[in-house]
């Protein structure tokens, strides 16, 4: 695997980390809410 590769790889792993916490927080606002 190039660095070019694992780089690529963990900042979409980040995107799909962050993302899924965002949906989880609106959900839990609207909970709330």
């Amino acid at each position: 695997m190039r660095p070019e590769d694992r780089m690529f790889h963990i900042r979409a792993v980040i995107l799909r980390a962050l993302s899924l916490a965002f949906l989880l927080s609106l959900r839990g606002a609207g909970a709330i809410k």
